[in-house]
């Protein structure tokens, strides 16, 4: 059956992860301020946007294609680095640049993800 993806989940697994170096020194956002969503679209496994009108960040991650929980943490931990990158103005040189290249291969050879 594999992992049932649910916002209650979502919001879990980003307070696990931002107890954990290097997301516990960004300052992220309190999992109470992110709008977690359990997308539907197959193109995806996951989305961080930042909402201007309502001042909020969104992180979805569509479950079906997330069905393990190193795919959950792996897809999570990517999303996490859009948004630091983006809240950092580190983002310069498109959304996969320099800076995010750097942090996800930290990510993944700390924790052996596929960040």
């Amino acid at each position: 059956m594999g992992l049932i993806v649910t916002k209650e989940v979502l919001h879990a697994a980003y307070e696990f992860l931002c107890t954990l170096p290097p997301f516990s020194k960004w300052n992220l956002p309190e999992a109470d301020d992110v709008n977690f969503i359990v997308g539907r679209d197959p193109t995806l496994q996951g989305q961080w946007w930042f909402d201007k009108k309502k001042n909020r960040h969104n992180l979805l991650i569509v479950g079906r294609n997330v069905r393990s929980l190193p795919g959950l943490f792996s897809v999570l931990a990517h999303e996490m680095v859009h948004l630091y990158t983006r809240e950092t103005n580190m983002h310069k040189g498109g959304e996969h640049g320099r800076a995010f290249v750097k942090l996800a291969k930290h990510i993944s050879d700390l924790y052996g993800m596929d960040v």
